[in-house]
């Protein structure tokens, strides 16, 4: 700890001398204060810097990729302690994650698959585990529903994707019946979809042969 100080002041001292200019000084001075309690602090306020992993800090990760501070804490190790933490309830920001696919056990799952089975989870999903629809043939498919009430209008988002090339599976979702969306990707892509106030039923379908898996179902308020 004495080496690392000693360091530091040296480099104060050169900088002082060839510059001569005190903001500039007190900007080093001000990143010491980082520097010392070991921290890798960051001006978001996150005490930690993760930019070896992938993003810059927890609050990043989530703009980034929506991961949010508690998978990143309960399942990659990071620690959030400072970031604002805006994709958690009750965090920064707005947005509720309504199912992350870990348990579909509350959902209403149905197939017309003659593989036997409905929407599974699997481990590889966009963030820890996610449902996957495996269907058999075309005309037949997998359902997956569940009502939720929403105090206020505004957005709901997923993401999906296709696991296989020459499949010829989409994902479709409806709300209270009514379609509101279709499509397939080969990489997990985002979708985004208005939704008002009130209970409405959510539902996930699959209607031909091929693999879909689904993850990361959030709302955010108007």
């Amino acid at each position: 700890m004495c080496k690392r100080i000693i360091t530091v002041i040296i480099a104060i001292i050169f900088v002082s001398c060839e510059n001569n200019d005190e903001e500039y000084i007190k900007e080093i001075l001000f990143d010491l204060e980082y520097a010392d309690d070991g921290s890798g602090g960051n001006s978001e306020g996150c005490l930690y810097d993760y930019s070896e992993y992938g993003s810059e800090n927890c609050d990043t990760a989530w703009e980034e990729s929506e991961i949010d501070c508690a998978t990143l804490e309960s399942e990659y190790g990071w620690d959030c302690e400072g970031c604002s933490c805006p994709g958690d309830a009750g965090g920064g920001g707005n947005s509720t994650v309504l199912e992350d696919f870990e348990d579909i056990s509350e959902w209403t799952n149905t197939t017309s698959s003659s593989f036997g089975e409905a929407w599974y989870i699997i481990s590889s999903g966009y963030v820890g585990s996610a449902a996957a629809s495996n269907v058999a043939s075309f005309g037949t498919g997998d359902e997956l529903s569940r009502s939720f009430y929403f105090s206020s209008a505004g957005y709901l988002s997923f993401r999906y994707k296709r696991l296989y090339v020459g499949d010829y599976n989409n994902l479709s979702f409806y709300i209270d019946g009514n379609s509101e969306w279709s499509g397939t990707n080969y990489e997990w892509d985002k979708v985004t979809v208005n939704v008002s106030s009130g209970t409405h039923t959510l539902s996930f379908l699959t209607n031909s042969n091929g693999t879909i898996y689904l993850d990361q179902l959030m709302f955010e308020p108007n």
